[in-house]
Formats: structure tokens, sequence, C-alpha cells
């Protein structure tokens, strides 16, 4: 399969989705291929509307996020970015909160709690809360503290967040 997304992106061949179940390492530094637990890279596809990273085992650490994100802007065509099956990371540097790096960005960003949260998406518009019954606006301040939070109870074990 990565050898069809590789000759996809030097052909310049039509990829829209794509799914990277349990195996992402890292980006490169360049955030030009996403390294993968076989030691195999994906490389950055111009075609792609839609790119998902499920991970069950780890959230992501900052700097990986940050080099995700960086690999995201280099895929013209990507509507969305989506973060399935773990927490979200406590993200707060001289840039900004995540919400005010992601709203300067094209694309949906979307976190998929395996809580009762529901989807957090973060665009252009706003940072929000949906689920099944209502759409719920979280705005910057808010999140941070929801995330720590979150990432505390974490880290001190607790299982409301896993």
């Amino acid at each position: 399969m990565i050898k069809l997304l590789i000759h996809a992106s030097d052909k310049k061949m039509e990829v829209k989705y794509v799914k990277l179940l349990d195996c992402f390492k890292s980006v490169n530094d360049s955030a030009e291929h996403i390294c993968l637990v076989s030691g195999k890279r994906v490389p950055v596809i111009k075609s792609l509307e839609e790119l998902v990273f499920y991970q069950s085992k780890k959230p992501p650490k900052k700097i990986d996020l940050e080099k995700i994100l960086q690999y995201a802007i280099k895929c013209d065509r990507l509507n969305t970015l989506r973060f399935d099956g773990f927490l979200m990371p406590y993200i707060s540097n001289e840039s900004g909160t995540l919400c005010n790096i992601v709203k300067g960005m094209k694309m949906d960003v979307e976190w998929v709690s395996r809580t009762t949260f529901g989807i957090l998406v973060i665009n252009k518009n706003a940072c929000c809360w949906q689920n099944k019954t209502e759409k719920t606006f979280l705005y910057s301040e808010e999140y941070e503290k929801l995330i720590k939070k979150m990432t505390t109870n974490v880290s001190l074990g607790e299982s409301t967040c896993a």
C-alpha cells in the first residue's frame, strides 16, 4: 500500500483519502514525509483531501503535532486532518493556542475523542465540540483549560479521558 502512495505522489496521481492505523512514528524535519513504524515513508500527496491518523497507543507529542500540521499544509487540497482514537495534546506556545494556529489554515482539524465529548472541530471560523445532538462552541481559553484537565487526568491514571 505504501508503494502505491509513493508511486501516486511521484506520478501526480489522484489520492483523496489516507487513513494511517497505529503506524505513525514521526514526520521528518522538512515535513516532506510521514515516517511509519515500519520504516517506510509517506511523501506529501498534493491531491489528498482527507488524512486520518488513528493511534490507540499514545497521543502525539507537541513536536509531532506541529510537524503533522506542517506536512498537512503541503497537501494542497487537504480539507480535513483528523486525529482519531487518542487524546488531544495540550499545546500552548508563543504562536498561540492550537485553536489560533489552526484558524490560520485552510482545513478543518478534527479530534474524535473516545469519550462522550464527541468531536472537536477547529477551523478558520471557530473551535467547537460537536456531538449528535448539539454544537457547543469552545473558545481558546476554555479549550486550553479542558485539554489541561484531560491531560492531567490521564497522567494521574484516571480512565475518564482515555
